[in-house]
Protein backbone atom coordinates (compact mmCIF):
# COMPACT_ATOMS: atom_id res chain seq x y z
CA UNK A 1 0.00 0.00 0.00
CA UNK A 2 2.04 2.98 -1.26
CA UNK A 3 -1.56 5.30 -0.53
CA UNK A 4 -2.37 5.37 2.92
CA UNK A 5 -6.07 4.27 3.02
CA UNK A 6 -6.97 4.79 6.38
CA UNK A 7 -8.49 7.64 7.79
CA UNK A 8 -6.15 10.86 8.62
CA UNK A 9 -6.60 12.43 11.80
CA UNK A 10 -6.47 13.91 13.88
CA UNK A 11 -8.88 12.02 16.05
CA UNK A 12 -9.91 12.47 19.08
CA UNK A 13 -11.92 10.91 22.16
CA UNK A 14 -15.14 11.51 23.20
CA UNK A 15 -17.81 10.47 26.11
CA UNK A 16 -20.55 8.63 24.59
CA UNK A 17 -23.67 7.40 26.10
CA UNK A 18 -23.84 7.96 28.96
CA UNK A 19 -20.38 8.82 29.67
CA UNK A 20 -19.69 5.28 30.82
CA UNK A 21 -18.28 4.71 27.25
CA UNK A 22 -15.90 6.53 24.80
CA UNK A 23 -15.73 6.83 20.56
CA UNK A 24 -12.73 7.78 18.96
CA UNK A 25 -13.59 10.66 16.05
CA UNK A 26 -12.24 11.92 13.37
CA UNK A 27 -14.28 15.14 13.06
CA UNK A 28 -17.68 15.62 13.33
CA UNK A 29 -19.43 12.58 11.87
CA UNK A 30 -16.79 9.63 11.41
CA UNK A 31 -16.85 7.33 14.47
CA UNK A 32 -13.28 5.44 14.35
CA UNK A 33 -14.39 2.97 16.99
CA UNK A 34 -16.07 2.46 20.02
CA UNK A 35 -14.41 1.82 23.32
CA UNK A 36 -16.01 -1.04 25.77
CA UNK A 37 -18.23 -0.36 28.71
CA UNK A 38 -16.09 -0.79 31.88
CA UNK A 39 -16.12 -3.95 33.45
CA UNK A 40 -16.50 -4.50 37.54
CA UNK A 41 -12.60 -3.96 37.44
CA UNK A 42 -11.73 -0.93 39.82
CA UNK A 43 -9.37 1.20 36.94
CA UNK A 44 -11.23 -0.38 33.88
CA UNK A 45 -12.56 3.24 32.78
CA UNK A 46 -8.80 4.32 33.39
CA UNK A 47 -7.71 1.62 31.13
CA UNK A 48 -10.82 1.88 28.38
CA UNK A 49 -9.67 6.03 28.53
CA UNK A 50 -5.99 4.90 28.32
CA UNK A 51 -6.07 2.52 25.00
CA UNK A 52 -8.76 5.06 23.56
CA UNK A 53 -6.26 8.14 23.75
CA UNK A 54 -3.34 5.87 22.04
CA UNK A 55 -5.79 4.78 19.55
CA UNK A 56 -6.50 8.57 18.65
CA UNK A 57 -3.19 9.22 18.53
CA UNK A 58 -2.31 6.98 15.82
CA UNK A 59 -2.10 9.08 13.04
CA UNK A 60 0.06 11.38 14.12
CA UNK A 61 2.04 8.43 15.05
CA UNK A 62 2.11 7.37 11.71
CA UNK A 63 2.80 10.67 10.40
CA UNK A 64 6.16 10.99 12.95
CA UNK A 65 7.38 7.76 12.13
CA UNK A 66 7.48 8.19 8.37
CA UNK A 67 8.83 11.55 9.22
CA UNK A 68 11.55 10.35 11.54
CA UNK A 69 12.07 6.97 9.83
CA UNK A 70 14.89 9.23 6.88
CA UNK A 71 16.58 10.93 9.55
CA UNK A 72 16.78 7.80 11.63
CA UNK A 73 18.28 5.90 8.53
CA UNK A 74 21.28 8.31 8.10
CA UNK A 75 21.90 7.81 11.75
CA UNK A 76 22.74 3.98 10.94
CA UNK A 77 26.33 5.18 9.41
CA UNK A 78 26.86 7.05 12.45
CA UNK A 79 29.89 5.53 14.79
CA UNK A 80 28.79 7.48 17.59
CA UNK A 81 26.02 5.42 18.03
CA UNK A 82 25.84 1.83 19.86
CA UNK A 83 26.28 -0.83 16.90
CA UNK A 84 23.00 -2.31 16.21
CA UNK A 85 20.72 -0.04 18.28
CA UNK A 86 20.19 2.53 15.30
CA UNK A 87 19.33 -0.74 13.11
CA UNK A 88 17.26 -2.24 16.13
CA UNK A 89 14.95 1.14 16.06
CA UNK A 90 14.93 0.98 12.51
CA UNK A 91 12.51 -2.27 12.21
CA UNK A 92 10.84 -1.50 14.91
CA UNK A 93 9.97 1.60 13.21
CA UNK A 94 9.33 -0.06 9.86
CA UNK A 95 7.87 -3.04 11.76
CA UNK A 96 5.28 -0.50 13.02
CA UNK A 97 4.26 0.77 9.50
CA UNK A 98 3.97 -2.40 8.06
CA UNK A 99 1.54 -3.33 11.06
CA UNK A 100 -0.34 0.18 10.24
CA UNK A 101 -0.85 -1.25 6.74
CA UNK A 102 2.22 0.45 5.10
CA UNK A 103 4.00 -2.37 2.94
CA UNK A 104 5.76 -0.06 0.28
CA UNK A 105 8.17 2.01 2.38
CA UNK A 106 9.98 2.72 -1.06
CA UNK A 107 7.28 5.13 -2.01
CA UNK A 108 6.77 6.23 1.21
CA UNK A 109 10.38 7.93 1.19
CA UNK A 110 10.19 9.55 -2.15
CA UNK A 111 8.10 11.24 -0.74
CA UNK A 112 10.08 12.50 2.41
CA UNK A 113 12.84 15.12 0.99
CA UNK A 114 15.77 13.73 2.69
CA UNK A 115 15.31 10.33 1.31
CA UNK A 116 16.15 11.87 -2.58
CA UNK A 117 18.20 9.84 -4.10
CA UNK A 118 18.57 7.06 -1.88
CA UNK A 119 16.35 3.94 -2.44
CA UNK A 120 15.36 1.78 1.00
CA UNK A 121 13.64 -1.54 1.08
Amino acid sequence: MSERASTKGPWEVREYGDGDSLVVHAGDDWRICFMATPGSSPNAMDSIEANARLIAAAPDMFEALLTALPYIECAEEDDAYKPGVVANVTARIRAALAKAGLTNLADANSTNPLSEGRERS
